[in-house]
Parts: structure tokens; C-alpha cells; sequence
């Protein structure tokens, strides 16, 4: 009856702890304690488990990236692959996170191609581009592979802020950086639209550039929010942990379309949902827009084509 009681009274007090709603008002993000926090951890502030607490960046780490990216560097981890040299002290945070300079010769030319080939070449697709209704997020009046390059080509700026990231993870995981920075762009304008949110989209329901949805996806927000919104790192988690896996369950899927195609179906699953992927001509009827991959597919080609990504 003693553990019964206690459990009625942890239940009371612990177990039921409201919404995430206070940590998200004062700018924080609900995460589990044990992961790297840029500023300093509050406690009572965010549903679910004690040990799931409240990281309120510090205002000193939020700028203290600054002479990594006067350097042209990127802030990472250091087990990731820098296409440069890493250099320490230039970073917030922990030790191991270190600023990634590129080498004149990566960062000033398109990645090579043959490192990106796993899944065919997407260039080799004929995306129908942006439906009207997406194109109208950018005052286009009409839809189509133009609309979607005006809209890329407005994301530019922001996505080669971090094109080092995209070429990080293209090569880590074999996926075209163009498709993964027009995912971004698709997504959130390569981090545009969620600055003022610390991250947060969607009606607060995806974090990061890639948006990663913890209830839609199945990743859970702990997961999602592992990293900084606008990290190397969270861009190459998405890739790594959804992105490759939708590409491998659309080629048991679908083993006769060719590797492009497959891959254009796990773009689209990446809105809807690899159930949602059944024919090739209209994978995207149930996607945001009823456009999704097309779109991306469009906006990928055009950073080839017009930015020489």
C-alpha cells in the first residue's frame, strides 16, 4: 500500500507536468538533460520525464560563433567530416565542437559527382516544379519548374550560409547536396522563416531546417531537437536517419523504377510518407502543395544548373 501511495502522489506531483508551452515563451527548447545545452538548463518547465528539462540558450553562446564564420568556417562536431581543416577555440560550447574551414579548392568549386551517385542522377528526372499554390508563396502567379527556380533562386543566399553542411552531408550519406539543400529550401527557405522561432515550424510541431516532426515522423521530439536547429549536425541527421531509410523502403518497394525515381519517392515521402508513395506519376497527390518532390526535384536541378552546386 506505501508503493502504491507513493506512485499515486509521483503521479500528482511528477508525472503530470503541462506542456512545453513555458520553456517554449521564455525561447527554450524541452530536451532530455543529459544533451548539450548552449546556454543553461531550468527545471519545471516542460512536460513529461524530470530529467526532460528547459535549455535556455545564453545570449553569449548565441553570438560566440561569430569568428568561425568571419573565417568562412562552419561550427560542427568534430566527428563529422570537415572538407577543410578544423580549427578550436573559434566555437560556443563543448570542446569537441570546432570551426570546419573549408580548403580553397572545395569551397570554391560544385562537390564531385562521383560521390553522390548512389541513387542515380537526379538530373536525368523531369520534375513538373512548383504547383500554383506553392508558387504563390513567393507572389508567382503561375506554377512549374520556372516558379520553383525564381524560388530557389530568392532561398539562395541563405543556403549558401550553409552550404558546407550540405556538401557534409551529401557526402557522408551519398546524396546529392543540391537535393538536400532543396529540401531546405522546400522546407524553410534554408532556416529563413524559423529564425525568430529558435528552429520551431510548422506550428511549432518541426524543428530545425529540415523540419523534423517528431510525432509525424516517429522520431520523437527528444531526437529531433538532439541538435542545434541550424547545425551541420541536424542537417546530417535528417539525411542519415530519414532520408536514407525512405530511400531504401521506396526501392523494396518499387524495384523497377530506376535509382533517380526512387529517389525522387523517398523526397516525397518526406512530406507524406512512404505509404503515400505508390505510382511514380502521382506520388505527390496527398503531399503539402500536391507537389512536393517535383518541386524539390526542380528547385535541386536549378542549384546544379544556374549556382553549379
Amino acid at each position: 500500500m506505501k508503493w502504491v501511495g507513493f506512485l499515486v502522489w509521483c503521479g500528482l506531483l511528477f508525472c503530470v507536468r503541462g506542456s512545453d508551452v513555458p520553456c517554449r515563451q521564455a525561447g527554450g527548447t524541452c530536451q532530455h538533460n543529459s544533451l548539450y545545452c548552449s546556454g543553461s538548463y531550468r527545471r519545471n518547465m516542460c512536460a513529461g520525464s524530470a530529467r526532460r528539462q528547459c535549455c535556455i540558450p545564453s545570449r553569449a553562446s548565441s553570438g560566440s560563433d561569430t569568428p568561425c564564420i568571419n573565417q568562412g568556417g562552419t561550427c560542427q562536431y568534430d566527428h563529422l567530416q570537415c572538407t577543410g581543416q578544423y580549427q578550436s577555440y573559434l566555437c560556443s560550447g563543448a570542446a569537441n565542437r570546432r570551426c570546419c574551414i573549408p580548403s580553397r579548392s572545395s569551397s570554391g568549386s560544385s562537390p564531385s559527382s562521383g560521390n553522390y551517385n548512389c541513387y542515380g542522377n537526379f538530373m536525368n528526372l523531369h520534375p513538373t516544379g512548383a504547383s500554383a499554390q506553392t508558387a504563390r508563396q513567393d507572389r508567382i502567379r503561375q506554377g512549374g519548374v520556372s516558379a520553383s527556380q525564381r524560388m530557389v533562386a530568392n532561398d539562395i543566399r541563405e543556403l549558401r550560409k550553409r552550404k558546407s553542411c550540405y556538401i557534409q552531408a551529401g557526402n557522408n550519406n551519398c546524396v546529392h547536396p543540391a537535393v538536400i539543400a532543396g529540401i531546405a529550401s522546400r522546407e524553410t527557405r534554408g532556416g529563413a522563416i524559423i529564425e525568430r522561432t529558435g528552429g520551431w515550424g510548422d506550428n511549432h510541431n518541426a524543428y530545425g531546417i529540415m523540419q523534423c516532426d517528431g510525432g509525424a515522423s516517429g522520431l520523437g521530439e527528444e531526437v529531433c531537437t538532439r541538435y542545434l536547429w541550424n547545425s551541420c549536425e541536424h542537417i546530417n541527421m535528417m539525411v542519415e536517419i530519414l532520408l536514407v531509410p525512405y530511400i531504401r523502403t521506396i526501392q523494396s518497394k518499387h524495384p523497377s523504377w530506376a535509382p533517380e525515381q526512387q529517389l525522387q519517392g523517398a523526397v516525397s515521402a518526406y512530406n507524406a510518407g512512404t505509404g503515400n508513395v505508390r505510382t511514380f506519376d502521382r506520388m505527390d497527390v496527398g503531399t503539402t502543395g500536391n507537389d512536393y518532390s517535383n518541386d524539390v526535384m526542380a528547385r535541386a536541378q536549378y542549384l546544379v544548373s544556374r549556382f553549379g552546386w
